[in-house]
């Protein structure tokens, strides 16, 4: 299975948070870090994204149906 790759433009989108929030939270260590693509490019996997929200806590601590 091929794993896409997204750039910063995509991420707001996708997750619903402004770009000032997603840097806001890298610099905190809470979201993952890009991969360098090319000297000027950098881009996330999208199973990385995906695993970073699966990982969020649940609001209200409920425990999520596996």
């Amino acid at each position: 299975m091929q794993d896409s790759v997204l750039k910063m433009k995509d991420l707001p989108a996708i997750l619903n948070m402004s770009v000032r929030t997603i840097y806001s939270l890298r610099e905190h260590g809470q979201f993952p870090s890009p991969r360098r693509l090319s000297p000027k490019r950098v881009g996330w996997l999208a199973s990385d994204i995906q695993e970073w929200v699966r990982n969020r806590p649940l609001v209200g601590g409920g425990v999520e149906n596996q």
